[in-house]
């Protein structure tokens, strides 16, 4: 379910310099002397979902009820210098509607815990990684708003995803790219099956069944990626594993040629039992 409206203004704040800009301007960022790079901004926005179910009857719409708010959601960075291509960054983030929403219609707007409907702050991103000069390797560890094919920050929200990861990519290969990594945790008030405003395993964040859940046993996700790019032909092949949950075999992207081109195409995916 999308929302029915949704106004969204996002106000950049770099060292004293704002300026307003859409939602999708993500990324602004100032580098200062010594490499230290600080990026920031502020999203705020009316949500309104439209369940056709007022009163939120259990029995219309599987008891989705119609839905408001108004939030604000400041977000600060700050990266490191690299030493021997090793850096690091922390990013904060925090969702809060000043008290000025009715709790009762904030049941379904994808921001705060829709238990607690209260502000939050996280940890968003905390992570050590490293490039190689010829940034053929790349390696993280830590909290990072990753983007894969099928896991990703899906960053056109309000509050991205953002998880407990390591992840290591070569492109030692000309035209080749190889990639692979574990998820461990993740936030997320919009992709996560559980509280998003709080790190949960990827099991208990999955949308399976509680009993597949305890089966699970907070496991994660472990992936493998490669690509094949050389200007005219493109191939993307993707794995995902959850022990007891999933397998997924996930063709991204293949064009062939320059006129062909098809996206997200060829998911097979096998629910363990």
């Amino acid at each position: 379910m999308k929302p029915r409206a949704l106004y969204v203004t996002e106000l950049y704040l770099l060292l004293g310099v704002a300026a307003i800009q859409p939602v999708s301007a993500f990324g602004q960022k100032v580098e200062l002397d010594g490499g230290w790079i600080f990026s920031g901004d502020i999203r705020s926005g009316w949500l309104k979902y439209d369940y056709n179910n007022p009163s939120g009857d259990i029995s219309d719409n599987k008891g989705h009820k119609d839905s408001e708010g108004f939030y604000v959601i400041p977000k600060l960075s700050i990266q490191t210098p690299a030493m021997g291509g090793v850096y690091a960054k922390i990013t904060g983030a925090a969702a809060t509607d000043f008290g000025i929403n009715n709790e009762e219609k904030e049941n379904r707007t994808f921001v705060f815990d829709p238990t607690e409907k209260k502000s939050f702050a996280i940890l968003q991103e905390t992570f050590l990684a490293f490039d190689s000069a010829d940034k053929t390797h790349h390696a993280l560890i830590g909290r990072n708003e990753i983007v894969t094919p099928m896991i990703e920050a899906d960053d056109y929200y309000m509050l991205a995803n953002t998880f407990e990861v390591v992840t290591y990519t070569n492109r030692s290969l000309d035209n080749f790219m190889f990639t692979g990594g574990y998820f461990h945790k993740m936030a997320g008030v919009w992709d996560s099956g559980a509280n998003g405003t709080k790190f949960h395993s990827m099991s208990d964040a999955s949308f399976v069944a509680q009993a597949d859940k305890n089966r699970a046993d907070d496991s994660g996700v472990g992936y493998l990626g490669t690509q094949f790019d050389n200007g005219v032909h493109n191939l993307q092949l993707w794995g995902y594993h959850a022990p007891d949950l999933y397998n997924i075999l996930y063709d991204h992207k293949i064009q062939l040629g320059p006129l062909i081109s098809d996206s997200y195409q060829g998911i097979i995916c096998h629910t363990l039992s």
